[in-house]
């Protein structure tokens, strides 16, 4: 475990979604066989949700969601 990593251990979610890049994207696209512009909608939102993270890590700040 890094020392920036979160308590319990493993990468922070953020981590894993600053880690997905468009070549990945391309790939799962292939698999659920969307068309191109479902995967121009996918790379804007991960996109937008990259930065979003990024934005808090460098504030100092998180966010804690529930799902479900």
């Amino acid at each position: 475990m890094g020392e920036d990593d979160p308590p319990g251990g493993g990468a922070s979610d953020s981590d894993d979604l600053c880690a997905i890049d468009e070549d990945q994207a391309r790939t799962w696209a292939r698999t659920w066989r969307s068309r191109h512009d479902e995967l121009r909608y996918v790379l804007d939102y991960l996109t937008r949700a990259q930065e979003f993270v990024e934005a808090l890590a460098t504030d100092g700040r998180g966010m804690v969601y529930l799902i479900g």
